[in-house]
């Protein structure tokens, strides 16, 4: 009885030590752009005031095993800087993420195989008020089914009354 209950003891923490580990080692990366112009990605960009920030979202599998893709702004939530301040989300968004609120899927991506990746774009003013003069630090955490967030790279990017090359 006693061995038993030792060798139970001993699968749980066996189990429990691969379940955490599985749980810390990431299942995709992220990686986020800002379009020039919506044709190119670049690292830094100049947007005049009032012009669409677009955003480009890659993520790849890492692992050998299926990865599930939700795709949109409930599940790609930016976090954005302006000149060193966080900036709010418009009213309606805050209200709806502040109860972790998760829209109709439409759209979901499977990436069957290691090193497979997918792209979506998202735009900034669907979750800001539009953007004022400034220099912008973004960066976004991509939501998944398996509950896992994962955190893209930093980008940074200016608006300005007029950009000069």
């Amino acid at each position: 009885m006693k061995k038993t209950a030792i060798l139970s003891l001993m699968l749980i923490l066996l189990f429990a030590s691969s379940a955490l580990s599985q749980e810390a080692t990431p299942q995709a990366k992220v990686e986020i752009s800002i379009l020039n112009d919506g044709k190119e990605p670049v690292k830094t960009e100049c947007f005049k005031v009032g012009e669409t920030v677009k955003v480009v979202i890659t993520v790849t599998n890492l692992s050998d095993k299926k990865l599930s893709m939700p795709v949109g702004l409930d599940y790609s939530r930016p976090t954005l800087f302006r000149n060193g301040e966080a900036v709010a989300y418009r009213k309606e968004i805050d209200n709806h993420w502040k109860y972790d609120s998760y829209s109709s899927l439409r759209t979901l991506f499977t990436l069957e195989k290691l090193n497979q990746s997918r792209e979506e774009t998202i735009e900034l003013e669907d979750a800001y008020e539009p953007l004022k003069i400034g220099e912008y630090q973004l960066s976004l955490e991509k939501r998944f089914w398996n509950k896992q967030n994962i955190w893209s790279n930093t980008v940074l990017f200016k608006v300005a009354c007029s950009c000069s090359e």
